[in-house]
């Protein structure tokens, strides 16, 4: 039996658990793994390519351009895509061409063309001069055209009454077709006629810049037809366009209650009409007590 102490010390140094042994077992596997991993792994140059049609938007951008052709004069807005790609103009770009014409986009001049995104500065030197917009500048006369047309009709057009018009007279008014002619007529009759031109602008559906462009051509010289209020019926009240059906209850209920209306100030106290309300209706009201009614004690101060 070994008794020497140093001797034994050593040993002990260098004894592992069978807990240490498995431990140090498992970080040799775990380097040897790490060391080999490069080796292991497929070259990223042997993947296959992709389809066409799943490549990359981005992999356009290093698409070489076909040698161009000697520059000729091109319309942006009619030149085919063959012939953009004749003249050198990279295919994206001639895609992108076709797609902004194909939703309805136009070019009025070379500086619109040019906003094209990813124009190389040699091609926009090379073709700026070669761009030609016949179509463009054939459009803008013909706005011009129509523009001038319009101030011609205008100061032509006639003055109206507008309590006296006809459709046809209304037509004559630029902006005035069948449609608005018979819209204004009609509520023209439902109010009795009009007491400001201003009201026009209440037509259904009548755009105001309509309005504006035809309000230095409008007068007024008839007077507007007038309700009695003491002896109207309810249903021809609620017909009026500035009177609703409760309101004509609530007005026919107070007079049948407390007798004819004298004036403006005893109608006020209808508690359903508003000041805005009466404000509008008055124009188009009398107050004339017929003879029947003319000595009931019942009557409104």
């Amino acid at each position: 039996m070994n008794t020497d102490p140093e001797k034994s010390c050593w040993k002990d140094y260098f004894h592992l658990s069978r807990t240490e042994r498995r431990g140090t077992l498992m970080l040799s596997l775990i380097f040897a793994c790490l060391t080999l991993w490069p080796s292991l792994r497929p070259d990223p140059g042997s993947a296959p390519p992709l389809p066409d049609d799943r490549l990359p938007a981005d992999s356009f951008i290093t698409e070489t351009a076909p040698a161009p052709s000697k520059p000729f004069p091109f319309d942006p807005n009619t030149i085919s895509y063959d012939s953009l790609v004749l003249l050198g103009i990279p295919a994206r770009i001639a895609r992108t061409l076709d797609n902004y014409r194909e939703k309805g986009g136009r070019f009025r001049d070379t500086s619109d063309f040019m906003k094209l995104y990813g124009w190389r500065p040699e091609d926009q030197q090379r073709l700026k001069n070669w761009m030609r917009f016949p179509e463009v500048r054939k459009d803008r006369k013909k706005t011009y055209s129509e523009n001038h047309t319009f101030r011609h009709k205008q100061r032509d057009s006639p003055i109206i009454d507008v309590n006296a018009a006809d459709e046809s007279q209304w037509q004559q008014l630029r902006g005035i077709g069948p449609y608005y002619a018979a819209r204004i007529l009609r509520f023209r009759n439902a109010l009795g006629g009009f007491h400001q031109i201003n009201q026009i602008a209440d037509t259904w559906q009548l755009p105001d810049s309509t309005f504006q462009a035809i309000r230095p051509f409008l007068t007024l010289k008839t007077d507007v037809i007038q309700i009695n209020i003491n002896t109207v019926a309810q249903e021809a009240l609620a017909n009026h366009p500035y009177i609703s059906r409760r309101q004509a209850a609530a007005v026919i209920a107070f007079r049948q209650e407390h007798g004819p209306f004298a004036d403006s100030a005893a109608l006020s106290q209808v508690y359903a009409l508003s000041d805005s309300t009466l404000e509008r209706i008055l124009p188009y009201l009398q107050f004339e007590i017929p003879d029947t009614l003319s000595s009931d004690s019942s009557l409104v101060d």
